[in-house]
């Protein structure tokens, strides 16, 4: 088992050197770190860094102003690819419904799924904005999400696809 992870490990950095702007290519190497019996940690956080490197290269990202401004009702953004019949939906749900009822709070649902079951129909009744983000990219979904000025957000999921 151990030759297989290792062989993996090869094939991650020979995908990197055939087409380095592919990032499941730095993501999947960087994830599967965790299974490396002899970690290196310079060498996880060199690859890392150029992991970063290349994802702000691709990615253009407007610049960012922290406008903080009083406003009467606190704006919750939740972004996840799990609102859908999934084990995260189940044990954040009854959260979702409680937020709901308090009018302090103004919900936004940011889906990163194409997925759209049952699940997913009765979540959206608990969000005053709902968006369905997976066909944006990261930059476009980023900065939509600037845009809607929310105060505090919770991501499940990264943004990045």
């Amino acid at each position: 088992r151990f030759m297989q992870i290792e062989d993996g490990f090869f094939y991650f950095q020979e995908s990197i050197k055939l087409d380095s702007d592919i990032l499941d290519y730095y993501h999947n190497y960087l994830f599967y770190f965790n299974y490396k019996s002899n970690l290196n940690f310079n060498n996880y956080l060199e690859l890392a860094k150029k992991f970063e490197t290349k994802y702000l290269e691709i990615n253009k990202f407007e610049k960012y102003d922290t406008n903080l401004k009083i406003q009467k009702k606190i704006k919750l953004g939740f972004v996840s690819y799990d609102f859908r019949d999934h084990v995260i939906m189940y044990q954040i749900f009854d959260v979702l419904k409680e937020l709901h009822k308090n009018s302090e709070f103004i919900l936004y649902g940011y889906y990163n799924n194409a997925v759209d079951d049952n699940v997913t129909k009765e979540v959206k009744k608990y969000f005053h904005f709902w968006l369905n983000i997976s066909e944006m990219s990261d930059s476009e979904s980023t900065n939509r999400i600037r845009n809607d000025e929310i105060n505090i957000l919770f991501n499940n999921k990264l943004l990045y696809k």
